[in-house]
């Protein structure tokens, strides 16, 4: 009895300090669980936020190659499974944790890499855009200056021609009196002017160009016509057409060398008297293709 009373005596304190020792073990694995339980909530939390944070700045990009705004979408795409992937770990899954946290950090990396990229596309589109304002800026000047020279050149283009319409009839060349005489032939050969029409075998005309210190020198084309009262060209040569597009036979073609000096011209046109009536002549000059003056002559 009394070996069985001091065993029970020995045990007691045993059991105690067991009982104690799984009590304080129970306790710790719980605060233990409860702490690593916080612990996995924190970085879970802390995890989500990253990936939001990245998917948030890779959605403001404002990329227009199409090169890497293919892989900005691909990246975006790793952020929303490896998220999912995230949310669906529970407190068992704690050691995941770090592999998802590597994960997360070769995620940033790439998203370093790939945002200094953009920067550096986005810096060189800046240098792009501003070259190309200080271009169009320059364009637009020149094309300020070009319009205002436009205008300038249609301006002096019609003082121009206002210019031009005043001095082309003063560069005209003009002609003295024409002197018009209807002539007769002797046996000998001699011409001696008449007024018989029966008896004219030429008509003999004479006149000056008059000085003109603007036209151009050189030589200048006469043509002379005598018309008789029905306007028909006696003894034509040829056909010329004048400036104004008309065409006109001539009697004579003169070509002078004027030098913008007093020039004298003598024509000597020949006709058959058979075919001469009584009645007015006239006779038309034309210079360069102008008609210059007229002179009548009147035969009996």
């Amino acid at each position: 009895m009394n070996l069985f009373t001091n065993k029970k005596k020995v045990l007691t304190p045993v059991l105690l300090i067991l009982v104690i020792f799984l009590i304080s073990f129970t306790y710790k694995k719980n605060n233990d669980y409860n702490t690593l339980k916080q612990m996995f909530v924190e970085d879970k939390k802390e995890l989500q936020q990253e990936l939001d944070q990245m998917s948030t700045n890779y959605k403001e990009l404002s990329v227009k190659n199409k090169k890497l705004s293919r892989r900005i979408i691909r990246e975006i795409n790793k952020i929303i499974y490896l998220k999912d992937s995230v949310n669906k770990l529970d407190v068992n899954s704690f050691n995941l944790i770090r592999q998802y946290r590597k994960r997360v950090s070769k995620l940033q990396q790439h998203n370093r890499e790939l945002f200094a990229k953009v920067d550096s596309l986005n810096s060189v589109n800046d240098l792009l855009r501003k070259d190309n304002i200080v271009a169009k800026k320059s364009l637009d000047e020149k094309n300020e200056i070009t319009t205002k020279l436009s205008k300038q050149n249609n301006s002096l283009a019609k003082i121009n021609q206002k210019l031009k319409a005043q001095i082309e009839p003063a560069k005209k060349i003009q002609t003295s009196n024409i002197n018009a005489v209807a002539m007769r032939s002797k046996s000998s050969g001699k011409l001696f002017s008449t007024t018989k029409s029966n008896k004219t075998d030429a008509f003999r005309i004479n006149f000056k160009l008059l000085k003109n210190e603007i036209t151009t020198p050189g030589n200048k084309n006469i043509h002379i016509q005598v018309q008789d009262k029905k306007n028909n060209v006696i003894a034509s040569k040829k056909e010329v057409r004048l400036n104004n597009k008309k065409k006109i036979k001539c009697s004579d073609e003169i070509v002078a060398n004027y030098k913008n000096e007093e020039l004298e011209v003598l024509s000597l046109i020949l006709v058959d008297r058979d075919d001469m009536n009584e009645g007015e002549y006239k006779i038309n000059v034309f210079i360069d293709g102008n008609f210059t003056s007229s002179s009548v002559v009147t035969l009996r």
